[in-house]
């Protein structure tokens, strides 16, 4: 039975091609011959004919090539016989072939036994490249419709398309497709256009971001008189939905005590040492996002807690009652992003291509604490502002 797939390959050949190929196939194999060294010899003699120009005899092959592949072997690839149908103007069924195609179609590739690898398919690319133009011109003058002939123009090109093909880069094929879609939005051929040919990238809806900070927190009203102004660091991560941003923010600021705080379990002397803990979440928009500043307003919630920190509550066991316990705090303020520029290999969000970019963050920010509402004397707010640096980054997906 291994001498079948041979026979099948060439029997299709009209008695005239087969007088003129006896010889060559006598020698071209031998009736052991297993499928896939039946498919290697068939592309060999098929790149001969190509390069002979004798394009009668190579869709002969061709045709009798494809009759060999089964769920198990592939004869030829989809671009190589993509190439063999513009070079034998086979367009009808290179339209079919494009319309049928699907992931699908090439998933199954990586289950099948190839062929070895040869130069067949980069002999057609090398002679397609240099003739482009001019089989471009005779898709033109064909009779066929002009969706037909705009599709074929554009999935030439796409087919020959390449990193080393200045011709006809990325940005050229999306310009051709977006403008055949637009044309055609309901083109039989639309879906290859968006799957094969279109290939741009966008950024997605979320993105993420990260923060590390100081600056300088100054109290108002009552609290200025009783704390002195604090020296913050801390840590704030962004999540971004479009232009809406969800700002998680702790901040820890150190500073002391002006004058001596009593309370019901103790006073609280003066010259103490202070912390100021400030967890925060809070809605920000932006408003601006130019390619070197982005500017977001934001409003919010947070807690405040001014208190004597662990060190000096261990020396003094006095002091773990004292201070400001938690109270609900309410935000407003605004971040002015200074974009430092991409992240370059240091991927933000995924580990496949993304829009991000490291930035400085100046952040001004009034909190108004609800102390007053349990401790006398205590009203007040505190303005901030810090300086921070870290990284935004949106993933970026592919426009279908």
């Amino acid at each position: 039975m291994k001498n079948v797939y041979f026979l099948l390959l060439f029997l299709l050949l009209s008695p005239m091609l087969v007088a003129q190929q006896k010889e060559v196939l006598q020698n071209a194999v031998s009736f052991d011959e297993s499928k896939r060294e039946i498919i290697n010899k068939g592309r060999s003699m098929l790149l001969d004919k190509f390069l002979d120009k004798d394009f009668t005899t190579v869709k002969v092959i061709s045709d009798s090539l494809q009759r060999l592949e089964d769920k198990d072997y592939l004869a030829l690839y989809p671009g190589e016989r993509w190439l063999i149908m513009y070079w034998t103007e086979d367009y009808q069924r290179l339209l079919q072939d494009a319309k049928d195609f699907s992931d699908e179609e090439v998933g199954a590739i990586y289950r099948k036994v190839v062929p070895q690898r040869d130069m067949l398919f980069d002999k057609m690319l090398e002679r397609t490249r240099s003739s482009a133009v001019l089989m471009a011109s005779n898709i033109a003058q064909t009779k066929l419709p002009q969706e037909q002939k705009d599709f074929l123009e554009m999935h030439l090109f796409n087919t020959i398309a390449g990193d080393e093909y200045k011709l006809v880069p990325q940005d050229t094929l999306n310009h051709m497709a977006t403008s055949f879609l637009q044309r055609y939005p309901v083109s039989p051929y639309a879906n290859f256009t968006k799957q094969y040919v279109r290939y741009e990238l966008k950024p997605a809806k979320w993105g993420f971001g990260f923060e590390f900070f100081s600056g300088v927190g100054i109290f108002s009203g009552e609290l200025k008189d009783k704390f002195n102004t604090n020296v913050p660091i801390g840590v704030a991560f962004d999540v971004s939905y479009k232009n809406w941003v969800l700002y998680l923010r702790d901040y820890i600021g150190f500073n002391s005590t002006k004058e001596a705080l009593p309370f019901k379990s103790g006073v609280w002397e003066k010259d103490e040492r202070a912390t100021v803990f400030l967890p925060e979440a809070s809605i920000g928009y932006v408003l601006v996002d130019e390619q070197r500043i982005k500017l977001a307003p934001f409003a919010g919630i947070a807690g405040m807690d001014i208190t004597p920190p662990t060190g000096v509550v261990e020396k003094n066991p006095d002091y773990e009652d004292l201070g400001l316990k938690f109270t609900t705090t309410y935000t407003l303020g605004a971040n002015l992003d200074l974009k430092m520029g991409r992240s370059g290999k240091v991927r933000m969000v995924s580990q496949g291509p993304e829009e991000s970019f490291w930035f400085v963050r100046l952040r001004y920010a009034f909190n108004s604490p609800q102390f007053y509402k349990k401790y006398d004397g205590f009203g007040g707010g505190m303005h901030y502002l810090t300086v921070g640096i870290g990284g935004f980054g949106r993933k970026l997906t592919r426009q279908l």
